[in-house]
């Protein structure tokens, strides 16, 4: 399934912020993704604290479903090369992207 496939209340998981946690975060979707961000709000646990905010898209792992089973998110050819940009102006601006 494609990151720009995800619905306004759709249940996600992210990857993890390994200097807060190693579990990954989960959150739902507030608007459907656009671009490369998508607005969610965080569910607070695993050290993570409850919040509303964007991630990238290529933070985006799975879809969980009603049934707790999950779909793998993965990004076009176009999704990787922005990715790949944006990680570069990050790391050039001095700023560490994990």
């Amino acid at each position: 399934m494609n990151v720009l496939d995800l619905k306004k209340d759709d249940r996600i998981k992210l990857t993890a912020i390994s200097y807060i946690s190693e579990e990954p975060r989960y959150a739902k979707v507030l608007e459907k993704p656009k671009g490369i961000r998508v607005y969610i709000e965080v569910e607070e646990q695993d050290g993570y604290f409850g919040d509303v905010g964007s991630v990238y898209i290529w933070e985006v792992l799975s879809r969980i479903n009603p049934d707790n089973t999950e779909e793998i998110i993965y990004l076009d050819e176009l999704q990787c090369k922005k990715r790949d940009e944006t990680i570069e102006v990050l790391k050039n601006m001095g700023l560490r992207y994990e």
